[in-house]
């Protein structure tokens, strides 16, 4: 009988992300609902931050990957960043000024305007969607819309080493989408999953596993 693992708790999560990382904590919230580290790591091309939120029930979010980077290593170290442990916001100054409501999960300018590492979503009735960077196209930012009767998709890497991303359960009505620029441009509908070798898995409506529902590895901030 295969015996499928429990998904990880909270401490197992931030242990592995310290330990995988190689990572020094620099600060600590933590809460019945959630915990908030700020950590950086030694790289042989620079600093790099992660800024790494987990909830009660393990699914994480490494809130870092919401910048681009300026590095051709895709290292990212912020001017500023100032953690008010007492209203339960980090302050973020990079290219411009940002708030982190740890309450919330939101991440906003510091007028309090939405901010996202995309542009808006094409209007559609698809119910999902989720950012990825696609391997067979050089790494290019694609988006795919869909509907599905799951509560979560699998990254897998199989056999050949290719990281496949799909539903795991329905996948209908299907739209796929490339970033150009500040626009979403389409580009392909009704394949049978959402990406053969996805590099990497930047934002999603649902939860992302792995084959064996070990890791919840990200949730989505714009459900």
């Amino acid at each position: 009988e295969t015996v499928t693992p429990a998904p990880p708790t909270r401490e197992e999560v931030i242990e592995y992300q310290i330990e995988s990382g190689i990572a020094t904590v620099r600060d600590r919230i933590d809460t019945d609902s959630y915990s908030f580290l700020y950590m950086t790591q030694s790289t042989p091309h620079g600093g790099n931050t992660i800024l790494l939120y987990v909830m009660a029930d393990g699914k994480y979010h490494n809130f870092t990957s919401n910048f681009n980077s300026v590095s051709m290593w895709g290292t990212i170290s912020f001017d500023k960043l100032d953690i008010d442990k007492e209203n339960e916001k980090v302050y973020i100054h990079y290219d411009n000024d940002y708030i982190l409501d740890l309450k919330t999960c939101r991440l906003t300018y510091s007028d309090g305007s939405e901010y996202s590492l995309y542009p808006p979503l094409p209007e559609t009735d698809r119910a999902h969607y989720v950012i990825y960077k696609e391997g067979y196209r050089d790494g290019r930012t694609e988006l795919a819309v869909f509907d599905t009767d799951a509560d979560s998709i699998t990254y897998d890497a199989n056999i050949n080493g290719e990281n496949r991303l799909y539903s795991d359960g329905s996948y209908e009505n299907e739209i796929k989408y490339y970033l150009d620029g500040d626009k979403w441009v389409e580009f392909e509908r009704g394949y049978e999953r959402i990406s053969n070798n996805a590099w990497d898995v930047m934002e999603s409506s649902l939860d992302v596993i792995n084959k064996n529902k070990r890791y919840i590895t990200r949730f989505g901030t714009r459900r």
